[in-house]
């Protein structure tokens, strides 16, 4: 859990003892053991201990066939009869009216409704969907308990340098965590309409709207996500206060755009026989769509990178910035702004044309 640990010279001893407990012997009783064994004698030439163990592991293995077999029959028509009907809900809902559940939509037009509860539901009625969620929880674990054990206290580097390097370099890393899971969920949004995609073309809703459900649907969940890292990673990196209202800013504009271009590329590639929407982000759509992503970060890392270390560097001394800092500043971050817009504009107008010329 700890693998920094093993460059330090202080814990080799702890180490060499776990290595060493590795040359103890397993329990006589298990599989494992006999087979070693077995190879072991054949090698000394101890012919009957070989062929002992050997019949050990061989009628350990032929009594685990029967009791697989006899607990296989007893439960395998029982699970087969359940997987053909419905299973019951997890959480049973005892609520009253459907406008009732959906008060928070009321605001909505009746068909833009109606689309958005479907698309909600669609996501956590799909069984290859929804359990994702507890990988993406994991995934936030690892991500931040990986800030809690940096040892920056024993880098020959000042710790306010790389508590501030850190923090600017994790806006890109969170943002590429957050194009892998647009790429898994956003991007096959619309190829999970499958055949049935023609009902959707013949309701009164257009394209462009149905692009925007999509988007609204996943851009809340996402936008929280990525924030909830940026956030408690940049907490447990105690950076300056500058360093936390950019990076959350800057979060807050790129994640649209993201969402965006997955809504847009996947409008723009859509694959509707497909019968798993994770197919989809494996196609050529999926591999642009992450090309431009990774791009997109990278631009806007760069082009903030200049300003953000003249501002943090005239904090650490004390001086003021110059006029052609600020405006250094004030158009590295306007061309920031601006391409974040563009993000979010042109892949969904790209995918609305794409989309309704594939009709």
């Amino acid at each position: 859990m700890r693998p920094e640990r093993l460059v330090n010279p202080d814990t080799f001893a702890s180490l060499i003892l776990y290595f060493k407990s590795l040359e103890t012997p397993g329990s006589p009783l298990l599989p494992t053991t006999w087979i070693f064994d077995s190879i072991q004698a054949a090698l000394q030439g101890q012919a009957g201990s070989a062929v002992f163990d050997l019949v050990l592991t061989w009628s350990f293995t032929v009594a685990m066939i029967f009791v697989i077999t006899w607990i296989s029959g007893a439960t395998y028509f029982t699970g087969y009869s359940k997987a053909q009907t419905t299973a019951g809900r997890l959480f049973p809902f005892r609520g009253g009216r459907s406008r009732e559940r959906t008060y928070i939509l009321n605001h909505l037009s009746g068909a833009v409704r109606a689309f958005t509860v479907k698309e909600i539901k669609t996501f956590f009625r799909d069984q290859t969907q929804w359990p994702q969620i507890f990988l993406i929880i994991a995934l936030i674990v690892i991500y931040l308990y990986n800030f809690s054990v940096l040892p920056l206290d024993k880098s020959p580097i000042k710790t306010v340098y790389l508590q501030n390097i850190f923090s600017f370099l994790n806006m890109g890393l969170a943002t590429f965590v957050l194009t892998a899971v647009a790429a898994r969920f956003v991007y096959p949004a619309v190829s999970i309409e499958g055949e049935a995609f023609w009902i959707v073309r013949s309701s009164p809703v257009k394209i462009r709207t149905l692009l925007w459900i999509k988007f609204c649907v996943y851009y809340v969940p996402l936008l929280l996500l990525t924030e909830i890292l940026i956030i408690v990673s940049n907490i447990l990196l105690h950076v300056t206060p500058f360093m936390m209202v950019l990076s959350v800013t800057t979060v807050f504009f790129m994640v649209p755009g993201i969402v965006s271009m997955g809504v847009g590329f996947g409008a723009a590639y859509p694959d509707f026989q497909s019968e798993n929407p994770a197919q989809s982000v494996t196609s050529f759509g999926g591999l642009l769509f992450m090309i431009i992503c990774a791009g997109f970060i990278a631009t806007v890392i760069v082009l903030e990178a200049g300003p953000v270390y003249t501002v943090f560097m005239a904090g650490f001394r004390g001086v003021s910035l110059s006029v052609l800092q600020w405006i250094w500043l004030v158009v590295s971050f306007s061309l920031v702004l601006l391409l974040c817009i563009l993000a979010v504009i042109v892949p969904m107008r790209w995918g609305e044309r794409c989309l309704s010329r594939n009709d």
